[in-house]
């Protein structure tokens, strides 16, 4: 079926052209087994793995698939982090768009940090040691201009790389959606919500 990661940290990158867009993986998440790597007949782009930091995962098999049947619980928690792991990605994509590539690192960061921070007397510690090189493939840019970025967020004491690698996060969150994006916002909440099917 696929396995479940119990520790460390994995990284799904998929290759089209010359860019790499990245997704983290890290304890609770799923890789879903697939019939081959490939994303589509007509789009030419390559899926591989990294291991980010030393991970250990637990093989999903046929077996386990067989007693799921008698515990409908688990199929509904496992169900549950499938589509905490669509969330995440829904806001990956929606930092990738930002303008500004120091906007869209504050956002990735706080993004992890909700996930893997620990509060600190500075900050927000993220103990996430991500090169330049990963960081420019999760926001959708080169790393020279994240090497820019963050060179321009440490000075201006949001964000900074210690000396172990971990990131010491100590700006402010992007802020509530403003201008077009918040008119949608207001608009689709102002929508009668879907009609709701019967059970039989």
């Amino acid at each position: 079926m696929g396995l479940l990661v119990i520790d460390g940290l994995i990284a799904r990158e998929v290759a089209m052209a010359d860019s790499v867009s990245s997704n983290l993986l890290g304890p609770g998440d799923l890789i879903l087994r697939r019939r081959g790597d490939d994303p589509g007949q007509l789009l030419l782009a390559e899926s591989r793995w990294a291991v980010l930091a030393p991970a250990q995962v637990a093989v999903l098999d046929r077996r386990l698939g067989m007693a799921l049947c008698h515990y409908p619980e688990v199929n509904a928690m496992v169900a549950d982090r499938l589509a905490e792991q669509m969330d995440r990605m829904a806001v990956g994509q929606a930092i990738g768009q930002l303008n500004g590539v120091d906007r869209r690192l504050l956002a990735l960061f706080w993004q992890l940090a909700e996930r893997w921070g620990r509060v600190a007397p500075q900050g927000i510690l993220v103990p996430l040691a991500l090169t330049h090189g990963v960081l420019g493939a999760l926001v959708g840019a080169r790393r020279p201009t994240v090497s820019t970025a963050l060179g321009r967020l440490a000075r201006e004491g949001q964000l900074r790389r210690q000396d172990d690698g971990t990131w010491l996060l100590s700006g402010d969150a992007v802020g509530e959606p403003v201008g077009e994006a918040a008119r949608i916002v207001r608009r689709r909440a102002r929508r009668p919500p879907p009609a709701r099917l019967q059970s039989v």
